[in-house]
């Protein structure tokens, strides 16, 4: 039995443009999964001040101690990734990337030192038609979904680690290794 994990957070200022549009597709998302995954996805809005007065029903299924979560990450085999602010990327493709998960992402508008492709390493989403499926793909397809989880944790050890990272920084800086 497959895992969809999406846990996700709203931001305490809602004035922005951007903070309530971010919202709104969180809280669609939040839906859609339950809706159309009800048996396999965890997750929703990590409890806050406005997720109570405004999303309740919506509130995540996990527990909101960093170590619950990072169980609850380890635990999924497929994790859904948004943007972060200002289509910002979000902390957590690193994290799901070093975990080795299936990733469905929505595509990334931040330029990458090295491009993460679709169908290799993720697979993209625009819509949630393309999402159910993306899941529905990889839950039929064991080797699709064994060569995204090994790919994801590929480009983390080969790009993401911070190691590897502060050694491409320091070449664009000419230093010497």
């Amino acid at each position: 039995n497959k895992t969809i994990l999406f846990q996700t957070r709203c931001f305490l200022n809602e004035k922005a443009k951007d903070v309530q549009e971010i919202h709104k597709q969180r809280y669609e998302l939040i839906h859609f999964l339950r809706n159309n995954f009800s048996k396999e996805f965890i997750g929703g809005f990590i409890p806050s001040k406005i997720v109570k007065e405004k999303y309740k029903n919506t509130i995540s299924t996990i527990n909101p101690d960093p170590l619950e979560y990072f169980k609850a990450v380890k635990y999924a085999n497929i994790v859904i990734y948004t943007r972060g602010l200002v289509n910002s990327p979000a902390w957590k493709m690193a994290e799901y990337c070093s975990q080795g998960k299936i990733i469905m992402a929505e595509k990334l508008t931040a330029e990458l030192p090295v491009e993460l492709q679709n169908g290799t390493h993720v697979l993209w989403f625009d819509d949630h038609n393309t999402l159910k499926k993306n899941i529905k793909k990889v839950i039929n397809d064991v080797e699709l979904a064994k060569k995204l989880s090994i790919n994801s944790k590929e480009y983390f050890d080969t790009h993401i680690h911070p190691e590897k990272n502060i050694e491409r920084i320091l070449k664009i800086m000419g230093c010497e290794i």
